[in-house]
């Protein structure tokens, strides 16, 4: 594969799969959007996989309500942002209790 630099002002070209080249720019990328800190990038997938019963869903809890409220999350900074909790095991009861004994720890405003 070819890669040939732009060094053109302006923006790169994207990489053309037909012909295998990738234009690159001289100029600096812009900086990563994160949400975590050096942790979960704005508008990206993330998948949080473990072997069973140590606690991913604690975690996403944990890591989902640090976003909602901009809290520190790990000792990481946050970006305060709206978050979607998908769960597949636990039913709304298992939920609910999970998320406020959270709520509850970290005395966070439930309004």
């Amino acid at each position: 594969m070819d890669v040939i630099p732009n060094r053109l002002p302006g923006r790169a070209k994207r990489l053309n799969l037909e012909d295998g080249k990738i234009a690159i720019s001289i100029e600096p990328p812009p900086p990563r959007d994160w949400i975590v800190d050096g942790l979960l990038l704005a508008k990206k997938s993330a998948v949080l996989a473990g072997f069973g019963s140590v606690s991913k869903t604690q975690l996403a809890i944990q890591l989902a309500i640090s976003v909602v409220f901009g809290r520190p999350f790990s000792g990481k900074s946050t970006k305060r942002a709206r978050a979607m909790f998908l769960r597949g095991e636990d039913d709304r009861d298992e939920m609910v209790r999970r998320v406020s004994a959270v709520v509850r720890q970290d005395e966070l405003d439930q309004d």
